[in-house]
């Protein structure tokens, strides 16, 4: 019994996502054809690309496709920093935010290659002379599945005073 509802369910999780409105039926296809099983817990559209948030194999990750299906991206959360791969870990020691903090570590899958990313802080969170907040400066560092440090960029968030 509990295997007819396990499979029930399982089936409903994939109904859903075929009758998603506004998702186009070619980016269903490729989801359903790349991630054979997959799990859609939610779509989101954003600047012409459909992702879908979806658990496979157990594991939850965050599939993107353009709206005629040909598959962008595909990203899942590094539980923690130093379960990266030795090669990114040691690629991150001899970068120039070695001293940094990761406060977040994620695996992207792209047709160029397997990436990691690290967003990282100098945990420099500060109150000035007049009180005023001084706030950490944020990056996010991208590196290639063989270590090398392939961008930098400044994702630091300054709210307003």
């Amino acid at each position: 019994m509990l295997v007819m509802v396990m499979g029930l369910l399982i089936t409903n999780g994939i109904a859903q996502a075929k009758d998603e409105p506004g998702i186009p039926q070619a980016v269903v296809q490729s989801l359903n054809s790349k991630y054979p099983g997959a799990i859609v817990k939610k779509w989101k559209m954003q600047d012409n690309a459909y992702t879908a948030k979806a658990v496979v194999d157990g594991h939850k990750y965050f599939a993107t496709f353009d709206k005629h299906g040909n598959w962008i991206s595909t990203a899942s959360t590094v539980n923690f920093a130093y379960k990266m791969p030795k090669v990114i870990n040691s690629a991150y020691q001899r970068s120039p935010y070695n001293n940094w903090t990761v406060y977040f570590a994620k695996k992207v899958e792209k047709p160029s290659g397997e990436f990691y990313q690290l967003m990282v802080n100098d945990v420099n969170l500060h109150v000035g002379i007049n009180h005023q907040l001084v706030y950490t400066q944020d990056k996010m560092l991208e590196f290639k599945a063989d270590g090398m440090l392939t961008s930098i960029k400044d994702i630091t968030f300054h709210p307003e005073p």
